[in-house]
């Protein structure tokens, strides 16, 4: 054997000819073999190259490089060989090959693809560069990363890989496919834009890529885009289905291809990625059938990525991986060994964060059903199992496409019969053409019969397994086993040479038998019908057997497998016991009960077998569950524990003691110590005596017992706990020093691996930090303990230390986060069923509620939990409940209610335990009654009362300062009080010291305001809004107030939810008062004013007219007052006359006195009073007026002003939103306002008396004008739709045009709108944006025909500086003009077909990318398309994008030709004559001859032609229109003969309009009069004249 220069040994009859690469596994050679030229490759081993070179020997195609020889080399490593190629790759020939030449490329890689995917293979690297074209032909060559189809491992080139398996999917022909798409769009000589990569597959591949679909051939174009569709199920099934699409003909292939799991499902799977990125609620996805279900994890894990997600995914094993996961979007995968219980808890753990769990949809029921109790709703999302009509579509597309009547009735049979179950459809079809149901013809498969065989349907029936032996014994090998394994160690133990196992892997693998799993592909059988089948052949013999001979090869198995394998064996108890203590003490508790609950039935292991019993009854306790416990105990050891053990003994005194039997419990214990022998046991009941001593309240006897626990040789646990149990009583004897000692012990023993023992020792770190002032890091200490609770999966001590975190959060002030914690706690003790702790966290709750003000909810809450705790007759815990429930009644109520009800005697009975919390209630009641020095007394107790720097301390104070000011207390010692607790009662103390003195600047306030909302303090926002509200009124800042307004309703919403008018405006005010709402005016404050006052004064003597100034005099008003409307009406005879107004449209016709109080206003009026009311609708003075009760009128100030004794009018504000709006500053703003205005006011009407009467009176002219007008159309109109601004016409098309708009308006549909040109489309799009809600934004109109192509996208779009030549600075885009408001796109149909795409996009994700810009902004625009061309034909013709045009088409408005709407045209003529009058000065009459001309004549050019044909003639003529002849031809008549037709007479088009309304009217002829717009009797005389009668 020679050994060339690189290295290398080649093996004996190969000959080097040349080097033809160099790669970093050694080079890549061109030699001789046998005379032929060859491609010989190094490689470090064949492993199961020998039997995969064998199935691919099945493959023989030309077009496809197989390998020709192989073997090992003597100095290590071995070779393989290929025929030699002597071609340019695709990559070189990219972009020289046409179309024709395309598709012949296609269809010889798709015949290659398809040799290699019969035999269960897949090429897995396709790319241009392993194309070779040689000899007219494309052939595929490098095979290196061939493998079995359903491999998890990924393998490719980047950029190549299909977005399945970029996500850790299993490989099928689908990514071959798409693998080949991409390669012919290089083989186009088309490149994909780099950032391909990183916006696939979020965006599709085309948009991606920056590429348009049109760029490509259009011999190869269809093909593409179905091969790069993002989800596999939707490209073709394999190469064969891809070559029929190719060349047009039907499948060849001898087998039915596979139907996809979860065929039809991508719609809901879109859904449910849209619902899992939402977050708002946890997302159950159910498949029908168990095998769907890993299948439905990768696709919604692709679906999400498509919404630019990156969620975790999880197949959970065992229930402790639940709690091992961050927070944040996460699917989770249970599998059948995980407890619906676990789920359950994990669901409700992580309800607040974006979660979805997949489960099959039994198991899936019965989870909605054990949330529902816990009060915990999932979105469910269903998808799995095939449709008779998905099997209908996949039998027509895999056979002949001439029996649609026999595949349907094959598809109903063969659902019907395996319920939808993909696996078992597949089994059906792959032995389909076995059976004769199929048989192959030369046109392909074709149906044989309208019923399957029923051997061929195994729906209730276990699968046949393969007869061959390899094959099945490679089953049984893997069933035995409960984790994926390699092939290697399965066929080792089943005694499978390695050539056999490699062949019978591959037939599995097609058969479906087994599948890929992870990125080792390890090899397991899937859940479902195939598992079924195989665990019914392997009996207990068999399976004890394979799990001796798993144990023998144990060396790559996990530590749990070989527990289990160790139970079904039946050996080494003491092993599995040991694990299982090692999992109790890891928290793992689901694992430990699924080794403890076989080993408990194992008799020969008697001493295991009782340990694990206790263990079992151990973890039902600590569930919860007493009555299993109990159960469990009794069940082995008999109902008295004749036979019980130390440990038995001790656990019973435990249910007992739970169970109230105190006496019962000592006596168990003492049984407990009689048996015990160990150190161990002595220690463990050591523990439990003394503890129980210790609840008693027997300090001293707690101690004297832990005194003779032993000190060594015990346990981690055990030693944790005894030192728990020194901790309380330390800390109940106030020595905090020991205590914390103790908890240092304890964590010594190695508690952070165990977790139940951290739990423990956190939650008691945290009591002893709350009690020592440190609320942060008792924060911090009880999140832990909840997170180690939670991984040991201890459900009650888990919501215990929720709801402990609840409370200290609230202490804290972080309202937001303590609601989050106790309803998670809540939700958990529901699940545990245990009413007690349920009400303990409902009154928390409560707590919480009454905090941010909200006393509705909290009413809710604290009914409840008082029922359950009388009920269970809970004395001790109604006292806690006492102070809130009074609280409650106070604020909702009155102190009339607290002093006539029950909440004295309750108070009573809870002063004792619950002092500071009664004392700062009682103080409060006394403030309200006004009882000032009993209220200071009984505040000054609790302080005293109270824990140093407690949260109930800081209430107090916060109280007191409420009602009294912060002057009597010193600002230091408040901050040192608040210093002990968190920043965010720091920040409420800075707030409540500021209330008194008015300190803060806007900045800090905005701040504050921006912490009190995140805290859920909507108490405090409301106070420190209305103080900012304040600020932006002196300083005349709108956008502050504007900002501050929405603030502070938003907060007055949620604080009076749940509330009945008038307790919600009582309620509100009460929580301003104590939020610190009520600020007291500084001098700072004043001297404001002066600069304010002084500042309008000089505006107002700016002012030119009379307008300018009331404008102003209302702009000043709003500014200071943060009112929501005004107005300034002036007074005149007795009349109010509204002269300016902000907040409404004077235009409008139902503006004026509708739109008012005018009661409130002639009341200030008539006293020359100002006039100030909190809430209108319940002021007696005006709760009965009409304007009130119709305008729902809150917050009301006016203020009249006078001049020389004269009441001129007044200035009036509202706020229909909020209450309270108004104080005493501001009825003083406004007085000192009104007076000089009035004198501007009389000065400027002096001067412009004369002018101002002319103005009225051309004013009067045009209103009656328009009054007349509008009466006519009124008439016409009555029952009908009211016009179009701008739109003339009252015919019954343009009604019902109008009537399409007045509903489409409102929506945020888009709209498109066609008709003839000159018809006013753009008059329509400017209807539907005057009569939206976006009418106060801009609306911007194009017409994209005008526009050239290379200029289109920078005009919609926008430009970057530098993007192009000519870019010399920023440019925005239509659509950036247009943000907020509408876009009107005329001749739409115009648009190049790349910018359809582009325009797309835009419409579906509200996102738009300037032109040289790498960023994309966010708009919100509404767009109103219009054509005068046939969209739909135009879709058809392959013009125009047809999901653009459905996505344009959201609603559509049509409008008629001039033609069809004749009785229009004198109503359009007198429009127009009157607009040429008024803006000439001149008005001009026309004649009946001359309008029937009009009417006569058509009009092509629509309304735009008869606009300009009448302006003609009105320039053409004198003071009146005579002349038909004066009026033009046609263009076409004009050009054409020169026939002329008889004139059309005014009566004629009467006659039409008669005709035309009767026919609208059904012969009615009232109903023909009304639409008309004459009287009844006028009609019949109509018709005598017109001959109609």
């Amino acid at each position: 054997m020679d050994t060339p220069p690189f290295g290398h040994p080649l093996p004996p009859g190969i000959t080097l000819v040349r080097v033809l690469a160099e790669r970093p596994s050694g080079p890549i050679l061109l030699v001789e073999e046998q005379g032929e030229a060859r491609v010989l490759r190094f490689v470090e081993d064949l492993g199961g190259l020998s039997a995969q070179v064998r199935l691919l020997g099945h493959a023989q195609r030309e077009g496809l490089a197989l390998p020709t020889s192989w073997g090992q080399l003597p100095g290590g490593g071995a070779y393989v060989t290929r025929p030699y190629l002597d071609g340019p790759t695709l990559a070189e020939a990219a972009g020289t090959i046409d179309g024709p030449g395309l598709v012949q490329v296609t269809a010889n890689l798709l015949d290659a693809l398809a040799s290699l995917h019969d035999c269960g293979l897949l090429h897995r690297d396709i790319k241009p560069e392993n194309v070779i074209l040689m000899d007219g032909r494309a052939h595929l060559i490098d095979l290196d990363l061939a493998g079995t189809s359903g491999s998890h491992e990924v393998a490719g080139t980047k950029g190549y890989l299909s977005p399945e398996l970029l996500i850790g999917a299993p490989a099928t022909a689908a990514a071959d496919l798409f693998s080949l798409g991409v390669t012919l769009i290089h083989g186009a000589g088309l490149r994909p834009d780099r950032r391909v990569e990183v916006d696939f597959p979020r965006q599709s591949y085309w948009e991606a890529a920056r590429l348009d679909p049109s760029q490509l051939p259009g011999e190869i174009r269809a093909f593409v885009m179905a091969v790069l569709h993002r989800w596999p199920n939707e490209r073709p099934l394999d190469a064969r289905a891809a070559l029929d699409l190719v060349t047009g003909t039907a499948s060849r292939s001898a087998t039915c291809p596979a139907l996809p799991s979860l065929p039809q499902d991508a719609a809901s799977l879109t859904q449910a990625a849209a619902l899992l990125q939402s977050g708002e609620a946890p997302l159950l996805i159910t498949v029908r059938h168990p095998e769907e279900a890993n299948t439905a994890l990768h696709h919604l894990h692709l679906a999400a990525c498509q919404r630019g997600m990156q969620p975790e995914c999880l197949l959970v094993e065992q229930e402790s991986d639940l709690s091992q996961t961050q927070y944040g979007h996460r699917l989770v995968l249970p599998t059948e060994h995980v407890s619906l219980d676990a789920i359950a808890t994990d669901v409700i753990r992580r309800a607040g964060s974006a979660c979805a769990w997949i489960l099959e949809s039994k198991r899936g029921a019965k989870l909605l059903a054990e949330l529902l109790e816990a009060g915990v709703s999932m979105t469910r999302v269903s998808l799995g199992g095939a449709s008779a009509k998905t099997v209908e579509q996949h039998l027509l597309q895999a056979t002949s496409s001439g029996q649609p009547q026999s595949a349907r009735l094959l598809a109903e049979d063969l659902t019907t019969r395996t319920d939808g179950r993909v696996s078992l459809i597949n089994e059906a079809l792959r032995r389909g053409v076995q059976a004769g149901a199929m048989v192959i013809t030369d046109n392909g498969l074709a149906l044989q019969a309208d019923h399957w065989p029923g051997d061929l349907v195994a729906a209730d029936n276990p699968l046949v397994l393969p007869e061959d032996p390899s094959q099945r014994d490679l089953l049984m090998a893997l069933a035995a086993l409960p984790e994926p394994v390699s092939l290697t160690n399965a066929a080792r133990v089943a005694n499978i040479a390695t050539e056999p196992s490699h062949r019978a892997q591959v037939e599995l693998l097609k058969a479906g038998w087994v599948q890929h799993t992870g990125a080792r592909s390890l090899l397991r059988i899937p859940p479902g019908p195939r598992m079924e089948s195989v665990q019914q052949a392997l009996d207990g013999s068999l399976r004890k057997t394979l799990s001796v001979g798993w144990l023998e090869h144990k060396d790559q198995l996990s530590p749990s497998s070989l527990d289990l394998l160790r139970l079904t064996a039946r050996v080494e108890p003491e092993l599995v016991l040991k694990a299982a203590r090692e999992a109790l003490d890891a928290g793992k508790m689901g694992w430990v009960q699924r080794l403890v609950e076989p080993l408990a039935q194992w008799s020969p292991a008697q001493r295991e077998q009782a340990e694990a019993v206790c263990i079992l009854s151990q973890l039902q306790l600590a569930r919860g569950d007493i009555k299993g416990a109990r159960g469990t105990l009794t069940t082995h050891f008999g109902a008295d524990l004749t036979g019980g053990v130390t440990e038995a003994w001790l656990i019973l005194g435990d249910i007992l003691a739970a169970e109230g039997h105190g006496p019962r419990a000592l006596d168990a214990r003492n049984k407990a110590k009689e048996l015990a022998v160990t150190i161990e046991e002595r220690a463990r009941v050591v523990i439990a005596m003394a503890y129980a001593a210790f609840l008693e309240g027997d300090t001293a006897g707690a101690e004297e017992k832990l005194g003779q626990a032993p000190d060594k040789g015990l346990r981690p646990e055990t030693e944790g706990t005894l030192q728990m149990v020194r901790f309380a009583v330390n800390f109940s004897s106030g020595d905090f020093d020991a205590a914390s000692k103790s908890l240092d012990q304890a964590r010594a023993v190695g508690a952070d691996e165990i977790p139940s023992l951290l739990g423990r020792i956190e939650l008691n770190q945290a009591v002893l930090m709350r009690r020592q002032g440190n609320l942060p890091d008792a924060i911090s200490s009880m999140r832990a303990a909840q997170g180690a609770f939670a991984r040991c999966d201890n459900i009650k001590q888990e919501a215990l230390a929720a709801n402990n975190l609840g409370v200290l959060l609230r202490d804290a002030g972080n309202l937001t986060e303590a609601r989050k914690s106790l309803t998670g706690s809540l939700r958990l003790r529901r699940r545990l069923k245990d009413k007690h702790a349920e009400a303990s966290s409902l009154g928390s709750l409560a707590l919480v509620e009454i905090e941010a003000g909200y006393l509705g909810p909290a009413g809710e809450k604290l009914a409840l939990a008082a029922r359950i705790l009388e009920r269970g007759d809970h004395q001790r815990e109604l006292g806690i409940l006492a102070p809130a429930r009074a609280l409650h009644t106070l604020r909702t109520k009155g102190p009339l209610a607290v002093r006539t009800g029950s909440d004295p005697a309750r108070l009573a009975a809870a002063r004792a335990a619950h002092r500071p919390a009664v004392h700062r209630f009682l103080a409060e009641l006394a403030l309200v009654e006004g009882r000032e020095d009993r209220a200071q007394a009984r505040r000054l107790a609790a302080v005293a009362t109270a824990a140093p720097n407690s949260a109930e301390s800081f209430r107090s104070w916060c109280t007191r300062i409420a009602h009294e000011g912060g002057a009597w207390i010193p600002a230091t010692d408040l901050q040192k009080l608040a210093a002990g607790l968190a920043p965010l009662r720091q920040s409420e103390m800075q707030w409540r010291l500021h209330a008194a003195s008015g300190d803060l600047e806007s900045d800090e306030l905005d701040e504050l305001l921006r912490t009190f909302q995140a805290a859920g303090r909507s108490d405090l926002v409301a106070a420190v809004a209305r103080n900012l509200i304040r600020i932006a009124n002196q300083r005349a800042d709108a956008d502050l107030r504007r900002r501050s307004t929405a603030r502070f309703e938003e907060a007055r919403r949620a604080i009076m939810r749940d509330l009945e008018s008038p307790q919600a405006d009582r309620h509100f005010e009460r929580t301003l008062q104590l939020a610190g709402g009520d600020l007291q005016q500084t001098q700072g404050d004043s001297n404001q004013d002066v600069d304010w006052l002084l500042e309008c004064i000089k505006r107002l003597a700016s002012s030119r007219d009379r307008r300018e100034l009331l404008e102003r005099i209302l702009d000043h008003a709003l500014e200071r007052t943060g009112a929501r409307r005004g107005y300034v009406v002036i007074a005149r005879n007795e009349q109010i006359e509204t002269s300016a107004a902000r907040g409404m449209d004077l235009d409008r016709e139902d503006s004026g006195d509708a739109s008012i109080s005018s009661s409130v206003i002639r009341a200030a009026l008539a006293d020359c009073k100002p006039i100030s009311t909190a809430n209108a609708a319940h002021d007696e003075r005006f709760q009965d007026e009409q304007s009130v009760r119709h305008l729902q009128l809150r917050s009301v100030l006016c203020v009249p002003f006078a001049d020389q004794g004269v009441v001129r009018g007044a200035i009036y504000v509202d706020n229909d939103r909020a209450s309270s709006i108004f104080d005493e500053e501001d009825i003083r703003a406004l007085s000192v306002l009104a007076d000089p205005a009035a004198v501007v006011l009389a000065q400027i009407e002096e001067r412009q008396r004369i002018e101002e009467l002319n103005r009225q009176l051309a004013d009067k002219v045009e209103v009656q004008e328009s009054e007349l007008v509008q009466a006519r159309a009124a008439l016409k109109r009555t029952g009908r739709v009211a016009p179009l601004p701008g739109v003339v016409g009252e015919s019954p098309a343009m009604l019902e045009v109008a009537a399409m708009v007045e509903r489409l308006a409102p929506t945020g549909l888009t709209v498109l709108v066609t008709g003839p040109s000159g018809s006013g489309k753009e008059l329509i799009a400017r209807a539907l944006h005057q009569k939206s809600t976006r009418s106060a934004g801009p609306l911007v109109t194009e017409n994209t025909a005008a526009l050239p192509e290379s200029l289109l996208e920078s005009e919609l779009f926008g430009h970057k500086k530098g993007a192009f030549t000519g870019a010399e600075q920023d440019r925005e885009g239509l659509f950036k003009r247009a943000d907020g408001g509408t876009l009107f796109l005329d001749e739409i149909g115009d648009l190049p077909l790349p910018m359809q795409v582009k325009l797309l996009r835009v419409l579906e994700t509200g996102e738009v990318r300037p032109l040289g810009s790498n960023e994309t902004e966010v708009v919100s625009v509404r767009v109103v398309a219009a054509t005068h061309q046939m969209l739909a034909k135009k879709v058809q013709l392959g013009e125009f994008r047809e999901d653009l045009f459905y996505r344009l088409n959201g609603g559509e408005v049509s409008l008629p030709p001039l033609a069809e709407r004749l009785e229009d045209v004198p109503l359009l003529v007198a429009h127009f004559m009157n607009q040429l009058g008024t803006q000439y000065g001149q008005q001009k009459a026309i004649t009946e001859p001359v309008m029937g001309a009009l009417l006569k004549r058509p009009w092509p050019g629509q309304v735009r032609e008869l606009r300009n044909e009448v302006a003609r003639l009105w320039f053409l003529s004198d003071a009146v229109i005579n002349q038909p002849d004066l009026i033009r031809k046609p263009m076409a008549q004009a050009e054409g003969s020169n026939e002329t037709t008889s004139s059309l007479l005014l009566i004629d088009a009467e006659r039409i309009a008669v005709e035309r309304a009767l026919a609208v009217a059904s012969g009615r002829r009232d109903q023909a009069a009304k639409l008309l717009g004459i009287s009844r009797s006028g009609l019949y005389t109509k018709l005598t004249r017109l001959g109609l009668d």
